[in-house]
């Protein structure tokens, strides 16, 4: 028999792998491990600087803010008093961690060594999320093999979203292939939306794609209730953080108020798809990186702040470059620049790699799921989601 007719249990790299992946504690374990010591000793690499809490970017600025004076304020360039720029639970834990362990060196290595920690666990729990939507366990471990050797800068809690993410996506994908749904638990999953939108409320777009899907697929003649029921424990999760939002600010909006000036960084004729590409040209006028911006925002108060942003200055009038564009055509022409810069990033080997592996995946993912499962659209859903959006700055 020639090596290349040899039976697929012979191959010793699968049978490896096929051990590696059997038990689920095994493979969270090595993967978990492999990308702790990568990022511990890269840790070691990075200046002092970066390490002690400090207010150089918005999420420290905030949670330096809530651990030393107890506020949930000043995340620009100049003190400007309570904020909603970003959503309040990653802030939230670094004020704790470094509360408990101190403003110094201490409590910085504490802060990023959880960080990196959500990041192992992110990559850590793949097999056992790709078994459980059918992918198996052994793709979910190399996946997660893989993605232990990439070390990136932690940012706004995109490790414990992507986990929270997928989480809510396994459960939501349970809760349509069951033959009935309790009202309990549709209560404590709009609970579990409703919290995780306090990790990144973006992830409101994907609640809407699977209620929608739900009220398509089920023929349970209840989905409108439950749905409906979902709904509440989804406001009853954020009614605390509204409260407050209403009392410092007498303004209602979706967890962030910072909506307009997003619209107006990433949508004027020298906005890209990249935030690298951005800080080369200059474009960009924020009140975290501009004092004037920041002292403007604090005369007017945050709210008329980013309500205003979006037509104040008529280059970068958001509203109204967007209208100038077809609904169509600007998306289409911001996904293909994402996709290139994030390709152009690696090196030729690696970009080939991503690319083919992205569309057998694609493929995998088409082929193997039963037209009458919905598991199909969440395994294209979640490698779009997980694989570009928890580790790309991108602005649209």
């Amino acid at each position: 028999m020639k090596a290349s007719e040899r039976p697929v249990g012979d191959n010793p790299l699968r049978t490896l792998v096929d051990w590696l992946s059997r038990s689920q504690w095994r493979s969270f374990i090595i993967i978990f491990v492999i990308a702790f010591a990568i990022r511990g000793f890269l840790l070691t690499r990075v200046p002092d600087r970066y390490v002690i809490p400090h207010t150089r970017w918005e999420m420290e600025a905030t949670a330096y803010a809530l651990a030393d004076r107890g506020e949930f304020a000043d995340p620009y360039v100049i003190p400007t008093g309570p904020t909603a720029h970003l959503p309040p639970i990653m802030p939230g834990i670094l004020a704790l961690i470094w509360r408990l362990f101190g403003l110094g060196l201490v409590g910085g290595y504490a802060g990023w060594l959880f960080r990196i920690a959500t990041y192992c666990a992110m990559y850590a729990m793949l097999p056992w999320l790709a078994g459980k939507i059918g992918v198996g366990r052994q793709a979910g471990f190399i996946a997660g093999l893989g993605g232990a050797f990439i070390a990136l800068w932690p940012g706004h809690g995109e490790a414990l979203t992507a986990i929270a993410m997928g989480l809510l996506l396994l459960a939501s994908l349970r809760r349509w292939t069951a033959l009935r749904i309790s009202v309990l638990s549709s209560l404590l999953l709009g609970v579990a939306w409703g919290v995780a939108f306090h990790l990144q409320p973006a992830l409101l777009t994907v609640l809407l794609g699977c209620i929608a899907f739900e009220l398509w697929w089920r023929r349970d003649r209840r989905k409108w209730a439950l749905s409906a029921v979902m709904t509440l424990g989804i406001v009853l999760a954020c009614l605390p953080w509204g409260v407050r939002n209403y009392a410092r600010f007498d303004a209602v909006f979706f967890i962030r108020s910072n909506l307009g000036l997003e619209l107006r960084m990433g949508n004027h004729e020298g906005a890209a798809a990249a935030m690298d590409v951005m800080d080369l040209r200059a474009e960009h006028r924020h009140p975290r990186t501009h004092e004037e911006e920041a002292l403007l925002l604090r005369e007017v108060g945050e709210v008329a702040y980013m309500r205003g942003a979006r037509t104040r200055r008529k280059r970068c009038c958001s509203a109204r470059w967007v209208r100038s564009r077809t609904c169509v055509g600007l998306p289409v022409r911001r996904s293909i620049g994402s996709v290139r810069i994030r390709l152009n990033s690696l090196g030729s080997r690696r970009r080939a790699w991503s690319t083919g592996g992205a569309v057998l995946y694609t493929v995998r993912c088409m082929r193997c799921s039963s037209r009458r499962s919905p598991c199909w659209l969440w395994q294209v859903r979640g490698e779009r989601y997980l694989g570009w959006r928890s580790h790309s700055g991108r602005r649209f």
